[in-house]
């Protein structure tokens, strides 16, 4: 089953806090999953991580330059969590 995001939280310096369309909600510590390089170098700088926004169609974490998260690889990071 695939549950999309509805609601999102960035908060600096990289960290995303995420409900999901089922009620499961959860933070996630960027730093433990990319490295920030690439595409994602951006994300490194509190201000830019920051900008992070829900993809109104893909109902995923976007930002400004286009770099964009698996939502199912997001799920299954918060579904691990104690609630």
């Amino acid at each position: 089953m695939y549950y999309h995001i509805t609601h999102l939280t960035p908060e600096a310096p990289d960290i995303l806090r995420l409900r999901f369309s089922d009620g499961k909600e959860g933070t996630i510590h960027m730093s433990k999953y990319i490295d920030f390089t690439g595409v994602f170098a951006p994300l490194a700088k509190p201000d830019y991580f920051r900008q992070a926004t829900l993809h109104p169609i893909a109902k995923t974490v976007v930002w400004p330059n286009g770099c964009d998260l698996d939502p199912k690889e997001l799920y299954q990071t918060v579904a691990q969590q104690p609630s």
